[in-house]
């Protein structure tokens, strides 16, 4: 509210601003004009009472007229002022706003790289994972032949449960005797950090005829298999394992005192084991640790074609500790010509770990199938971990190898 003396100014003010009255009529002449009317009789005493009550009449009328006026005008500086204070503090407030939205924005652009980093630093690490170097990659089998100062021994093992035969290529100097270096490797091998068996035939006797594909084993005479069928079973898988690589055809078994044949559980006397070569296997994945994992050879009926042992790669038995060697999202077609198979990928094929397992795995099962050559079709990479894919790939010499040092 405005006080009285405020609007008293304002009224001045505005009286003040009423439009002058001019006249070009001399002092003179008014002078003389008003004695004239004063020298004339009574009835000029009536205009002359009559002109101050007409000016006071006016002056009335013109302060009703102009209060309206100052009213209004009060109030429309009222409304002017209200109106200016509502926009100052609109244009506060907006201002307000307007820097609590810069400073968001500039916020937000600072977190915006840190966030992408994160993000950057998640695929980096998922990456990782998947896309393992390619001196990382490692290989479950041997591609060539051992070099010119090497051997290769092949032993194998039994896994915990006694229920799969685990194939190893021991990689020993070229000049150990390969009979009498299976008598050393119970000082080698490291069963129980591998999640295996204990080797079975540490005091046996192997005695190689390679001319005529003879191999002689003699057991000591308190050697003892158990009455285990699985356990009678695995004996002889783990003999034919081990000597199949070498092209012998059979294993004849004899006791330290010349005795003929040997006591297996519950096959009773046995002196002879049948090596039999065109046997089928998929080779799948046996992992009792995290760092120790072996393909293992899986017999397959004479009825299961390579398409369908390939396929039978996704498959795990994980009661036993094995696993699938093929991602069970991997499609493919399989063909073949000649000797080679034509393996056609039709899912993603990335440069990892897990693919360079199963390419070992269809290059073992191949081989198996009897098979010389495996060509990849329409993978999206030339090269992971030892595999040149560009070109058909000669099948591997022998799997899961292991290097002795023995200086």
């Amino acid at each position: 509210m405005k006080s009285s003396n405020e609007e008293e100014r304002k009224m001045i003010e505005k009286l003040e601003q009423l439009p002058t009255i001019k006249h070009d009529i001399s002092k003179e002449e008014l002078y003389e004009r008003i004695s004239a009317k004063m020298d004339q009789p009574s009835s000029g005493k009536q205009k002359k009472v009559l002109i101050p009550v007409i000016g006071t009449i006016s002056a009335f009328a013109i302060v009703l007229l102009l209060i309206p006026m100052l009213v209004n005008n009060g109030s429309n500086q009222a409304t002017e002022d209200s109106s200016n204070n509502q926009a100052t503090e609109d244009n506060t407030l907006d201002v307000a706003q307007e820097e609590s939205t810069k400073k968001e924005s500039n916020l937000s652009q600072k977190e915006e790289p840190n966030r992408t980093t994160d993000n950057e630093e998640k695929t980096e690490e998922e990456q990782a994972e998947s896309m393992a170097p390619e001196s990382s990659l490692k290989s479950h089998v041997v591609h060539d032949e051992p070099a010119s100062d090497e051997s290769i021994l092949y032993m194998a093992l039994a896994d915990r449960q006694g229920q799969y035969t685990i194939p190893l290529s021991i990689v020993i100097p070229e000049d150990e005797n390969i009979a009498s270096f299976y008598n050393k490797l119970d000082d080698y091998l490291q069963e129980d950090e591998w999640g295996v068996s204990n080797y079975l035939f540490q005091d046996v006797l192997f005695e190689m005829d390679e001319a005529n594909g003879i191999v002689n084993a003699t057991f000591p005479d308190d050697f003892n298999v158990g009455q285990s069928s699985a356990m009678a079973t695995m004996f002889e898988q783990l003999l034919i394992t081990m000597f199949r690589p070498y092209q012998m055809d059979l294993i004849k078994l004899q006791q330290e005192e010349g005795n003929q044949g040997i006591e297996v559980g519950p096959y009773g006397m046995i002196d002879e084991i049948e090596i039999i070569h065109d046997t089928n296997f998929a080779y799948k994945l046996y992992r009792a640790s995290d760092e120790h994992q072996f393909l293992i050879p899986i017999p397959q009926d004479e009825s299961v074609t390579i398409a369908n042992a390939l396929e039978d790669l996704k498959q795990s038995d994980e009661t036993f500790n094995v696993f699938n060697s093929v991602p069970t999202n991997t499609e493919f077609t399989v063909a073949e010509t000649g000797n080679t198979l034509e393996i056609t990928i039709t899912s993603t094929f990335e440069p990892t770990q897990e693919m360079v397992t199963m390419i070992d795995a269809i290059m073992m099962t191949a081989k198996s199938f009897g098979y010389r050559m495996v060509q990849f079709e329409n993978v999206t990479v030339d090269k992971v971990g030892p595999y040149i894919l560009t070109e058909p790939i000669q099948v591997p010499n022998a799997v899961n190898p292991i290097h002795i040092n023995t200086n």
